[in-house]
């Protein structure tokens, strides 16, 4: 459907033309023969232009501004980046009037560029010793994300009253534009979000659609419990914060969403710990090169713990690393060592850690 003409096969049927509408035959030598090769070239690339156009039309292979207007007929918005949050504790002089917090209150992190603000205005009771505010950082994006407690606290221009102001929790949440992978996925989940039963799937879709930091989503009931559902969240950074199991939790809640009959528990990914260790014999031939292949062997291990940390119930299965190893050049014998085969249950997520690559 999508096939390219190989351009041997281009040149071939030009030079033929060529000969039935002047009776010559094309030598290597003649000027003909680069124009014909740059005729050639030109109709290549655009064959491959058209067929890139043709694809933007499949939602398997759609990207940008095209998967966009894909997700469109079926109501589909990509998630706009989200700005990092923290809450920020205000130490006042006392005694003190009434105080207004407002956006014109704003602190500058450590790095004296990243600036937060209050998520709203809050009002401060009068003689109050301290007073905690939820702030947001001014840029969208992971850029706010990291700063430790203690580290966003220079106030930008001095406030009546206030003797100090910093953060007491790690800011979080910061996201940035919905990548293509995860708005496809939610585009082929769409259409069941139509269905008013509480499919499965349907609660799937919803739940991506809360945040997108959300990686993956499995939703379930128990059959001794009708009506009651589970919706196990995971995301990008473990463990799953608060902030976001309270979004699927608003959003599974509305009236056009849950049917009335269910009752949901929205809950955290369990986290189960394991250990990679391997052992890796090379070919005789390859052993100087130990050190280059030693770089890939981990590359590809920590590709293994990333598979299987982004999806809910994957099983640790040591056969897909001994696989991936074995694709290196100069690998002759895999020993794993660590993990075992592990099934993972429906809401659990395994996380790896590196103990050692060693090349034997």
């Amino acid at each position: 459907m999508f096939t390219l003409t190989p351009p041997d096969e281009i040149i071939a049927k030009l030079r033929e033309d060529y000969y039935k509408l002047t009776g010559k035959w094309v030598n290597p030598s003649d000027v003909e023969s680069f124009l014909i090769d740059l005729i050639a070239y030109n109709q290549t690339q655009l064959e491959g232009k058209i067929n890139y156009y043709r694809k933007q039309n499949f939602l398997r292979y759609a990207s940008g501004e095209a998967l966009d207007l894909l997700g469109e007929w079926l109501g589909v918005i990509r998630l706009p980046p989200q700005p990092a949050k923290t809450t920020i504790r205000f130490t006042f002089e006392m005694p003190h009037p009434q105080i207004i917090i407002d956006e014109n209150v704003k602190l500058i992190a450590k790095d004296n560029k990243t600036i937060f603000k209050p998520s709203e205005t809050v009002i401060v009771p009068a003689d109050v010793q301290t007073f905690d505010v939820v702030y947001e950082c001014e840029t969208a994006g992971i850029v706010g994300n990291g700063f430790i407690a203690g580290e966003i606290n220079q106030l930008l221009s001095p406030v009546s009253y206030v003797l100090k102001a910093e953060n007491i929790t790690v800011s979080t949440g910061g996201t940035e534009e919905e990548d293509d992978e995860h708005l496809r996925e939610r585009i082929r989940l769409a259409p069941w979000r139509f269905n008013t039963a509480g499919s499965r799937k349907g609660y799937i879709y919803w739940a991506l659609t809360a945040d997108p930091t959300i990686i993956d989503v499995n939703a379930y009931s128990d059959s001794t419990k009708p009506g009651e559902v589970f919706v196990v969240v995971l995301t990008k950074d473990l463990p799953v914060p608060q902030a976001v199991l309270d979004k699927v939790s608003q959003i599974l809640s509305a009236e056009d969403v849950r049917p009335l009959t269910d009752l949901v528990h929205v809950n955290a990914v369990k986290e189960v710990p394991y250990n990679v260790e391997v052992e890796i014999t090379l070919l005789p031939d390859y052993v100087p090169m130990s050190g280059r292949i030693l770089e890939e062997a981990n590359i590809k291990v920590e590709e293994f713990i990333l598979e299987i940390k982004s999806k809910i119930g994957r099983a640790i299965n040591p056969d897909v690393l001994v696989y991936k190893l074995m694709d290196i050049k100069g690998v002759f014998k895999v020993n794993v060592i660590s993990p075992a085969y592990t099934e993972i249950k429906k809401d659990e997520v395994g996380v790896g850690s590196v103990v050692g690559v060693r090349v034997v």
